[in-house]
């Protein structure tokens, strides 16, 4: 074969294998080969653990937070196993725990004061008592911070009333108040907390969170659930919630429209959807495994049930799922026992034991190791 011969062979051959590589790598993302596990398809089972690829940085600060019964102290739960890192010791039941943003801190109330106890998460200690500008003895109800912890807004026991602090050092200074008249529950708000939300009995009302301005009525097709728990997707597009009969209901923020799904999920158990991910999970009727949807679309992704082995060892049933901010997704046992599953591919990665017997709350409180989060 001569020189003028091989250098038009070369491109060709070199041209195809450039076609095949292509054609691999594509075929690999549509089937999930080559993006970390297979991809979820509705009907689902999971018989084992060990089936997935999930990492978890051990090196994480903070953890995951759970009060079990009796719930007068917080464990501090290492995300990658469920280890134990620290107890922090409340001597009381608390009505709320809820960290701050970046997760250095978490604000406890309790039932019976106006008062709001902060405990470090990495310490394991008290850090401050604040007493609320403009509390006037009544009891907070629910916190919620904005994004970056700058502002936190202030629901109070057997009131309408909002009150916005800003937030800085561990300090709250009193800005302003406003009604809500007929809304209840807790406030959920917009990424960047221009707008909140909160639900009454024609569904949930909006209202522009600078003046405290309402400006609009989402009419829901179901009865709210009694625990009034909801959640935004990453984008902050679409807010999940369940009606009284566990049924899942979305909300299209932008529309200001919302939708029934016809599917029988715990309305005692509220949604979850992981960081990095757009998947909403719900926990089924029965408790003994989870839907999934796309948290965009609303359509349904998957239905998975555990395998009786796993669903022994959590005690026959779930009690709580919790995303905890480094990877997997918690499912807690009446037993203790703990279920880390990959949100990607609703495997059942591992189970842990962490002793924390009818869990009363569970919520992340990751570290953020960027981001302007020094302060909270």
């Amino acid at each position: 074969m001569n020189r003028t011969t091989v250098n038009r062979i070369i491109p060709i051959v070199m041209a195809a294998a450039a076609i095949t590589l292509t054609a691999t790598i594509v075929l690999g993302i549509i089937d999930g080969t080559l993006t970390g596990g297979s991809p979820i398809t509705s009907g689902q089972s999971v018989f084992a653990a060990g089936g997935s690829t999930l990492q978890v940085d051990e090196d994480l600060e903070g953890g995951i937070l759970v009060i079990a019964d009796p719930a007068t102290e917080i464990r501090v739960l290492d995300p990658a196993d469920a280890s134990e890192r620290g107890r922090i010791e409340l001597g009381r039941e608390p009505a709320t725990i809820t960290p701050t943003p970046g997760g250095v801190s978490v604000f406890v109330t309790f039932p019976d004061t106006e008062e709001i106890e902060v405990y470090s998460t990495t310490e394991f200690e008290h850090e401050t008592t604040i007493a609320p500008e403009g509390g006037d003895g009544r009891t907070p109800e629910d916190l919620t911070f904005s994004e970056n912890g700058d502002t936190l807004f202030v629901t109070w026991r057997d009131s309408d009333a909002v009150s916005v602090f800003s937030h800085s050092m561990l300090g709250l200074s009193f800005r302003y108040e406003f009604a809500t008249p007929d809304a209840h529950g807790p406030l959920y708000r917009n990424r960047r907390a221009t707008r909140l939300y909160r639900g009454s009995g024609s569904g949930i009302e909006i209202y522009f969170a600078q003046n405290g301005e309402h400006i609009d009525t989402i009419t829901l097709p179901g009865e709210q659930a009694d625990n009034e728990a909801w959640v935004f997707n990453a984008r902050h597009t679409h807010l999940w919630g369940t009606d009284a009969s566990g049924n899942p209901i979305v909300v299209d923020e932008a529309a200001s429209s919302a939708r029934e799904i016809d599917i029988s999920a715990s309305p005692e158990i509220a949604p979850v959807i992981p960081a990095d991910t757009e998947h909403a999970l719900y926990v089924d009727a029965a408790q003994t495994g989870v839907f999934a949807f796309d948290a965009r679309s609303g359509n349904r992704l998957a239905d998975v049930t555990f395998s009786e082995k796993v669903l022994d060892e959590l005690g026959g049933r779930i009690a709580r799922i919790v995303d905890t901010g480094a990877g997997p997704v918690w499912a807690i046992g009446v037993s203790g026992k703990i279920a880390a599953v990959d949100p990607a591919t609703l495997s059942i990665a591992d189970v842990h034991d962490a002793g924390a017997r009818e869990t009363v709350m569970a919520v992340s409180s990751i570290v953020q190791q960027d981001g302007n989060f020094a302060c909270f």
